[in-house]
C-alpha cells in the first residue's frame, strides 16, 4: 500500500539553522519583520546603493559581508533595497548583510563612500552615526531575540559570560524582587 510521497519535513541543525530555547529550530532564512522610521529605512537603503556608486567592493570583502562575490552584492542590494523602503519582511540572513554593507560603505573611506557619504546620500556623518547606532541596537535585538531566544537580564556584559569584573566582589541584584542567575 503506497501512501504517496513523504511530505513529513525533516529538520536538521545546519549552518544556516540556529537552535532556539529548547525545542524551536529557526533558520537564518526566516523572514523577520523590524519596525523601522523611514529615515532608517533610507540609510540602509542608500548603504546598498553606495556600491554601485562611489564605494568599491572587492570579491573577499563582499564575501566577509555575506555575498559570494561582487555581482551577488550588487543583484541582492537591487533586490533588497525595495523591501525596505516597502517596509517588508526579510531574512535574518538579509537583515545582518544590510546592516554591514551599509556600515562598511558609510565608515570606509578605502572600500565604502566614506567622507563621501554625505555628498552621495544627503545624510551627514552626524546624523548617519546616530541613525546606524539605532538601527544596531534595534536590528541586532531583533535577530538575536529571533535567532536565539529574549536576552538575559543581568548586571553588566562581562556577567553575561559568568565572569566577575576584575577587582570588584559580586554585586548585589541590580533588580530587586526578579530573580537572577547570580548569587547573593
Amino acid at each position: 500500500m503506497n501512501a504517496g510521497p513523504d511530505t513529513t519535513k525533516q529538520v536538521r541543525p545546519s549552518t544556516q539553522s540556529l537552535l532556539v530555547g529548547h525545542d524551536a529550530l529557526v533558520d537564518s532564512d526566516h523572514l523577520v519583520s523590524i519596525e523601522l522610521l523611514d529615515m532608517e529605512r533610507e540609510v540602509l537603503s542608500c548603504g546598498l546603493r553606495e556600491w554601485g556608486g562611489p564605494a568599491r567592493c572587492t570579491d573577499a570583502l563582499a564575501a566577509a559581508m555575506g555575498f559570494r562575490n561582487v555581482e551577488d552584492l550588487f543583484e541582492e542590494g537591487r533586490r533588497l533595497r525595495p523591501l525596505l523602503i516597502d517596509g517588508e519582511p526579510m531574512s535574518a540572513k538579509d537583515w545582518r548583510r544590510t546592516v554591514i554593507a551599509t556600515e562598511f560603505a558609510f565608515a570606509s573611506d578605502v572600500f565604502g563612500s566614506g567622507t563621501d557619504w554625505s555628498i552621495t546620500t544627503g545624510f551627514s556623518d552626524a546624523e548617519t552615526i546616530k541613525i546606524l547606532r539605532g538601527l544596531q541596537r534595534k536590528i541586532g535585538g531583533t535577530l538575536r531575540e529571533a535567532l536565539y531566544g529574549p536576552r538575559r537580564v543581568t548586571g553588566s556584559r562581562r556577567d553575561t559570560i559568568g565572569l566577575p569584573l576584575k577587582g570588584t566582589a559580586a554585586l548585589p541584584n541590580p533588580l530587586p524582587g526578579k530573580q537572577t542567575d547570580r548569587q547573593e
